[in-house]
Order: structure tokens, then C-alpha cells, then sequence
């Protein structure tokens, strides 16, 4: 019988195994790095989005309170301005009304046969 010594042939196997096995492992850990990256980027694309509408919201809100401080103060001048509105309105129905007395004193004195009135010219 032939004997045929088969070690040579299996550890040739092995070590290609080993190679490929080692090939495929690289591929794999490159694999896995291009993934990290890739997540990585898209991870910071959407902060960085994230940030610029902090910013916008940010700007916005300045803008709006500025806004408010300013219809604050026109509510202010406003109430201010309808109080002197109502002051002179008043005070001018109170002279109309005084000078109504006084021309109602006038003709009730002039209709006086004793009042010392009579032939006063009525404006």
C-alpha cells in the first residue's frame, strides 16, 4: 500500500483558511469603520441643522421681545393719552356747563323786572 503523507496538503489548507479568514476580518473592521463614519457624519449633519435652527429661534426671540418692549411702550402712551383725553373732555364739559349756568343766571336775571340786567345784550 501507497501511504501518502496529507500533512503538507492540510496545512496549506490552514494557512489559506488563516489568510482568507485574516482578508475577511480586514474587510469586515473596514466595513465597520466606513459604518462608524457614515453614522458619524449623519449624526453631525443633523446637529449642525439642529444648531442653526437654535439659532434662528435664538435671533427670532431677540427680535420678538424687542417687539413686545415696543408695543409695551405704545400701550403705555396710549393709556397716557386716552387719560389726557378724558381730562380735556372733561374739563370742556365742565366749561360748556359753567357757561351755560352763567347764561341761564344771565336770562333768568334779565327776565328779573328787578335785576339790574336789563339791556344786557345776550351773546
Amino acid at each position: 500500500m501507497i501511504r501518502v503523507n496529507l500533512l503538507p496538503w492540510r496545512e496549506a489548507r490552514r494557512k489559506a483558511q488563516r489568510q482568507h479568514l485574516g482578508v475577511l476580518g480586514g474587510m469586515v473592521a473596514v466595513l465597520g469603520l466606513l459604518i462608524v463614519g457614515a453614522v458619524h457624519l449623519t449624526i453631525a449633519g443633523y446637529i449642525a441643522v439642529q444648531s442653526d435652527r437654535n439659532e434662528f429661534l435664538k435671533r427670532e426671540n431677540v427680535r420678538l421681545d424687542k417687539e413686545i418692549e415696543e408695543i409695551k411702550k405704545l400701550k403705555t402712551e396710549i393709556a397716557a393719552l386716552l387719560a389726557r383725553k378724558q381730562i380735556i373732555e372733561r374739563l370742556q364739559a365742565d366749561r360748556l356747563e359753567n357757561q351755560h349756568d352763567g347764561l341761564r343766571a344771565i336770562q333768568r336775571a334779565s327776565l328779573n323786572p328787578h335785576s339790574s340786567f336789563r339791556g344786557v345784550a345776550l351773546p
